[in-house]
């Protein structure tokens, strides 16, 4: 196969898998995470639903741009191991710093609760 074949194969690939996370991930998060930030903002439910709506937003849009600066690297991998290599790295970085933000977060709100808690 040619070049062209192997970038057209990462890039698709990688969306195809990067969207199956993202979507997949965000709906248990945001099924669980909802109990955490009712719990973190008490009786507040207007802040708690508003949190909650800015988290979600955040999720998506931190997840588009991680895709479509994913989809944007060019990679020149002639053959199937180095793409397989290109795809495992370009995923690999993508969900530590989604995990690595998602871990600020639960700080954050923990911090919160912290406060909130007499």
């Amino acid at each position: 196969m040619n070049t062209h074949v192997y970038k057209l194969i990462d890039t698709a690939a990688f969306g195809i898998l990067f969207l199956v996370f993202t979507f997949y991930l965000g709906s248990k998060i945001r099924a669980n995470g909802r109990r955490v930030i009712n719990n973190a903002f008490g009786a507040e439910t207007a802040i708690a639903s508003s949190v909650d709506f800015l988290l979600n937003l955040g999720w998506y849009l931190m997840c588009f741009g991680l895709l479509l600066w994913n989809m944007g690297i060019t990679t020149h991998a002639h053959s199937l191991e180095a793409l397989l290599r290109n795809l495992s790295l370009k995923l690999g970085i993508s969900v530590f710093t989604i995990g690595v933000l998602h871990g600020f977060n639960l700080l954050s709100l923990s911090l919160l609760h912290r406060k909130n808690t007499p």
